[in-house]
């Protein structure tokens, strides 16, 4: 098993694809999207089925801790923009 983080971002569904831009751009090269999310936070309630594009979505992505720092820096202007939630965890990745 190979230590990692292992990063969570909530965020309206329609930033997910700037963000996966961004993700790539700093050597992220994989993801899991979970899509149809619904919540509420500090700007109200979201539900799945919001005609402004579907309510929230989740990536997954799984890092190095030494590029943990690099990822969070692109991650937060998304999240000033437009709302949402970043979870930062300690992993383990099983290598096989």
């Amino acid at each position: 098993m190979q230590p990692v983080k292992r990063i969570e971002i909530v965020v309206d569904s329609p930033e997910v694809p700037e963000l996966l831009r961004l993700l790539r751009r700093e050597g992220v090269g994989g993801y899991t999207v979970f899509g149809h999310l619904r919540g509420a936070g500090d700007r109200g309630e979201r539900r799945d089925d919001e005609p402004s594009g579907g309510g929230n979505a989740c990536v997954l992505v799984a890092v190095p801790a030494d590029s943990l720092a690099r990822v969070i820096e692109v991650v937060r202007p998304v999240l000033k923009r437009r709302g949402g939630m970043c979870l930062v965890t300690d992993a383990h990745w099983v290598v096989h």
